[in-house]
């Protein structure tokens, strides 16, 4: 039997607002939504649940992404936030990060072989 990772929920306060964030990013499908209640968003073989609640720390997203660069110019295209440009990271990914509404830590990135 093997199980395999479905997807990630984060806690949040405005779900229309987070909503608004992570659909612009590449790719980004809208599943469901229920205003100020959930919204599910696809994202490749995963899904992200956008879930109101009141109260959450910080959450890190890791997201595995084919070309790091065209993604951070697609970003930069739509007016996407990132917290500087990719960057070779010692572990042997190229990387760049993002920060949505509620201020959970984004990482987008891919193993360089």
């Amino acid at each position: 039997m093997n199980v395999s990772l479905d997807g990630f929920a984060i806690h949040v306060q405005d779900v229309e607002r987070s909503l608004e964030f992570y659909q612009r990013i590449p790719g980004a499908e809208v599943v469901t939504h229920r205003p100020g209640h959930i919204a599910i968003i696809r994202l490749g073989k995963n899904t992200l649940n956008l879930v109101k609640l009141n109260l959450q720390p910080p959450f890190h997203l890791e997201f595995e992404v084919e070309d790091v660069d065209a993604l951070y110019a697609a970003f930069q295209a739509a007016g996407f936030p990132t917290e500087g440009q990719p960057e070779n990271k010692p572990w042997g990914e190229r990387t760049v990060y993002s920060k949505d509404p509620e201020g959970n830590h984004l990482e987008f990135s891919k193993r360089e072989d």
